[in-house]
Order: C-alpha cells, then sequence, then structure tokens
C-alpha cells in the first residue's frame, strides 16, 4: 500500500511532458515517473540495497590516511569506460539470451559425485559476485561489497586453501572411497562425533586463513572492500556448510506425501536478525553499532514512511563479512572508531544437514536471488527446468542439457521486471548506477544430488 501511495504521488507531481517534478529527497528511497521510448510511463521506486559506501568524513580521513597512487587513479577510469561501453553496446538486447551474453555466464561442471550448474549474472559496473567449484564437491559463492576485489580472490584461493585444510573424505569412485565408506559405517557415535568437531573447526580454520591471508596483502589497499562467503561441502550423507554475510543454500527435498519442500540450511546473518545485531553491539561496545547511515536519517526525518534499513556502522547491511577491514582493524578504521573494533568477524556459522533419500539440488545463491524470489519459488523453478529438460531430452528435440542455474537467474529477473515496471531493453540500457537500484549481482549454483 506503501508503494501505491508513492507511486500515486509522483505520478499526480508529473507536469505536462510527463516528467515527475524535481523535488528534494534522498537517494535512501525516492520515486520518480520516467518516460519508455513509447511515451508511456514507467514507475521508478529506488530503494538504497546492501552496501553503501560510508559517510563522507569516514572516507575522506581515511583517504588522508592513505593517498592515492596513480595505479588506482587508471583503475577507476578503465572500470568508467567499461561501464559507458556495457551500456553502449547492449543496446539493442531485446531476449533474456542476448541479456545473459551481455551481461553474465554460465556453465555445467562435473564433479566426483555431482553435477553443478552455474550462472552468475552482473547488475553493477562490475559483477562483484564469484563462485568456486571444486572437484572433491566443494561449492562457494562470494558476494562481494565495495568492489569485486575481495570476492574474486576468495574465489581463487577456497578451493586449494580447502584441500589444505580439511582432509579428503571417500566418494565412492574408488577403492579408498570404498573403504572410507566402508569403515565409517561402522565407526562407533563417539568416532563419528570427534570426526564431525573436526570438521568444524577445520571449516572455521578455513575461513580464518582466507581472511587473514586477504587482510593482511590487501586490506589496506582497499579497507571498503569486503565479501558474503557460503561454501558447502557435499560429503558422504552430509552437507556441511560454512557461511558468513546473507548468502543462502536450500536443499530441495520431496517428502512422502509427493510435496516439494524447500529445507534452508543456513542463515542469513544481517541486520533483520536481532541475535547478530546483539553479537555486534556486545563485540564492538558500541551501544548504537546498528544505525541508519546519515544520508538515511535525513531522508526519514523529511518522511517519516520510509523504512530506511539499520546497518552496522551505518553502512553494512551484514553482521559478518570476508575483508571490510575499516569495520574489523583499529588500523584502517577512523580514529572516531578505533575503541569499538571489530564490528564484524569472518567467523563462520558451520552446519551439518544429514542427507535424505529424496533429497534432488542443492541451491547456492547470493541474495540477489533472495531478494526477489523465496525458497520455495527458487526450488519450483529448479525443478521445472529439470522436468522441462528430461522431456526434451526424450523426444530429442533438445541435445544440449538444460543449465538450472540459468532458468532460476532468467526467473528472478522477470519477477524483478514485473514488479518495478521496466522491459528487458531497458535495464539493459541503463547504466550500471541506475540499474544497481533495480536488481542485485545474481549468482546461483545449482548442485544436483542424484546425478
Amino acid at each position: 500500500r506503501r508503494l501505491v501511495k508513492v507511486m500515486s504521488e509522483s505520478a499526480s507531481k508529473a507536469g505536462p511532458g510527463g516528467q515527475a517534478e524535481q523535488g528534494g529527497g534522498s537517494d535512501a528511497t525516492s520515486c520518480k515517473a520516467s518516460q519508455r521510448a513509447d511515451g508511456s510511463l514507467r514507475k521508478e521506486v529506488r530503494v538504497r540495497k546492501g552496501y553503501v559506501p560510508p559517510a563522507e568524513d569516514i572516507q575522506e580521513e581515511l583517504l588522508r590516511k592513505k593517498p592515492r597512487t596513480e595505479e588506482q587513479d587508471e583503475v577507476d577510469t578503465n572500470e568508467t569506460k567499461a561501464e559507458d561501453v556495457t551500456t553502449t553496446s547492449s543496446s539493442s538486447i531485446t531476449c533474456w539470451d542476448e541479456y545473459l551474453h551481455a551481461f553474465g555466464s554460465s556453465e555445467i561442471r562435473k564433479c566426483r559425485e555431482c553435477t553443478v550448474h552455474a550462472c552468475s549474472v552482473g547488475s553493477n559496473a562490475v559483477n562483484e559476485d564469484s563462485y568456486a567449484i571444486g572437484e572433491e564437491n566443494v561449492f562457494a559463492v562470494f558476494d562481494g561489497h565495495g568492489g569485486p576485489e575481495c570476492s574474486r580472490w576468495m574465489a581463487r584461493h577456497v578451493i586449494s586453501e580447502f584441500d589444505k585444510i580439511c582432509p579428503r573424505n571417500g566418494s565412492g569412485d574408488d577403492l579408498d572411497s570404498i573403504e572410507e565408506m566402508f569403515f565409517s559405517s561402522t565407526k562407533k557415535p563417539k568416532e563419528k562425533e570427534t570426526e564431525k568437531q573436526e570438521m568444524k573447526k577445520n571449516l572455521k580454520t578455513l575461513f580464518a586463513r582466507l581472511d587473514d591471508t586477504y587482510m593482511s596483502n590487501y586490506g589496506a589497499q582497499n579497507p571498503f572492500c569486503g565479501s558474503c562467503g557460503l561454501l558447502c561441502h557435499v560429503s558422504g550423507g552430509s552437507i556441511w556448510s560454512a557461511n558468513v554475510g546473507d548468502s543462502r543454500a536450500v536443499v530441495v527435498r520431496r517428502a512422502e506425501n509427493g510435496v516439494l519442500k524447500a529445507i534452508r540450511i543456513t542463515s542469513d546473518q544481517n541486520t533483520s536478525c536481532a541475535r547478530e545485531c546483539e553479537k555486534v553491539c556486545k563485540r564492538s561496545g558500541d551501544f548504537y553499532a546498528i544505525r541508519l547511515h546519515k544520508d538515511d536519517e535525513l531522508a526519514q526525518k523529511a518522511d517519516p514512511t520510509l523504512d530506511c534499513k539499520k546497518r552496522v556502522a551505518g553502512t553494512l547491511m551484514v553482521t559478518r563479512a570476508l575483508g571490510d577491514g575499516f569495520l574489523k582493524d583499529p588500523k584502517l578504521c577512523p580514529d572516531s572508531m578505533k575503541d569499538n573494533m571489530p564490528y564484524i568477524t569472518s567467523k563462520p556459522q558451520v552446519r551439518e544437514t544429514v542427507r535424505g533419500s529424496s533429497d534432488s539440488f542443492l541451491i547456492i545463491a547470493s541474495d540477489g536471488v533472495w531478494d526477489i524470489l523465496d525458497d520455495n519459488d527458487v526450488a519450483l523453478e529448479v525443478m521445472n527446468a529439470y522436468k522441462s529438460s528430461g522431456d526434451s531430452k526424450k523426444d530429442h528435440s533438445q541435445p544440449v542439457e538444460t543449465n538450472l542455474a540459468v532458468a532460476v537467474a532468467k526467473a528472478v529477473i522477470q519477477e524483478m521486471m514485473t514488479r518495478r515496471y521496466v522491459m528487458l531493453a531497458e535495464l539493459s540500457q541503463m547504466k550500471a548506477t541506475e540499474r544497481r537500484h533495480y536488481i542485485d549481482d545474481v549468482t546461483v549454483l545449482v548442485v544436483d544430488l542424484k546425478s
């Protein structure tokens, strides 16, 4: 109802040419009417999403501490040029396949036990999402913010670090694996519990090593750059998950009565979770650690009906992350925040989910998916695409295997366009700074557990 009210007020302010009158307000949540090519109006309700850069005074203080180099200026210039090129080259996009080719990528990869369908579609000038797939049934999604450097570095190193820290478990396709599976079934409960605790310890060590290595080598170069991280490991009869941030993993399971269920195996760690907010305040000693960004605060004073989200130190929605030195390291934060470090942590939440005989798929995705579709909607899209693929194979009408992750990404973008009254051609022609108001970067991994 609030959305309809805001849109109607915007429409009433529109001038004779169809453009809304320019008024005050913040970029936090604003509404305007703009014209499509055919002259009809498109209503735009912009909501400040995910990561918001720190207030200008904080950025200026840190920049004074670390002067810019010519190399950094060159990178910024190249990114601006890349954004303009992307917008211009996509002017003729009219269908989903063209949009995916221009802004995303996809692949299907075989692992030891599973087949993995992957798709990543960018919305920012540079896609800040990354993912990694390991041969030993290791799958990870990294949702970056403040730049793509942290998420890309994590994706490049997570598999090799996992192989060093976590012992290899049998996968069932060689003699060693068969022996491992046989002896594991005969182990006593105490031995199994010891192995579980060892795996939890290893996954926590993995995230700590990744974060420490990145921070020591690159943390000072961009203290505002960070990433959420979600890793899943399919091992025998278990699915292990380690998560920092608000990426999410879901298991698609069919109940005894045939009803499809989406079982969430991770928890979103952001400021919408009261328990996580309490941990941030306790960790930092700052009672007001969860607060509005300064711009949002001003916007809400001007219009109390706005629903502005509180953030860690007024900047970050997630309460745990990799990187983000300005919220962890006293050397990389403003003087006013030194006594409260750290606000966030890279310690993951580790869980074991026991696999069932009716488990079909494991879906791992960044919050760009879950902001638009809920768990059951995504599970339904995967099952529908899988069924359609099976039907096509039977009648030999589709020799190429259907990418289930692409089906999910397509459904996410189509649902967003329906909600926001925008067409694909318009979305592709927007500059990244404008397109980001409509949708986040979208990355999906769909693991076929029965393949």
